[in-house]
């Protein structure tokens, strides 16, 4: 008989109709036996009948879920204050998701989208500063 992991890996690789219709046909046709691996193999398929079917929906909602913070968990996630997270949602423009209620709640996404692209021309242009330091520094000492 079949695996637990090989019975996953066929399942995952169908479409919704298909697995129902497959997990259907497998129980009718195993059920008829009074061998006792079918009758295990049946019991499986039973015990295992949602993660078969609705395995891949789950993952697909969870592609479509969104993560919204407020002001205070966005500034205790990313480690600065609350008025500095108030400066970015203001000079990025970045609405909340339900203007008008409170707490606001803001896309983690667009945040995210900001935050990271700054500091990373933040590191490159501290690089350039100690760089140029640098290179003064040789030149200043360099007649020594």
């Amino acid at each position: 008989m079949l695996s637990v992991g090989e019975i996953l890996s066929i399942f995952s690789e169908l479409s919704v109709d298909n697995k129902k219709n497959l997990y259907n046909f497998l129980i009718k046709e195993f059920s008829n036996t009074n061998e006792e691996k079918k009758i295990e193999f049946v019991e499986l398929l039973k015990d295992l009948k949602e993660d078969l079917l609705y395995y891949d929906e789950e993952d697909s909602n969870e592609k479509h879920n969104k993560f919204y913070l407020t002001q205070k968990e966005l500034s205790a996630m990313m480690g600065i204050s609350v008025r500095h997270i108030q400066r970015i949602l203001k000079k990025e423009n970045i609405k909340p998701v339900n203007e008008g209620q409170r707490p606001l709640l803001y896309n983690l996404e667009n945040f995210e989208k900001y935050y990271f692209s700054n500091k990373r021309e933040n590191m490159n242009n501290k690089k350039r500063y100690f760089y140029r330091k640098e290179i003064n520094r040789k030149n200043k000492y360099s007649h020594l």
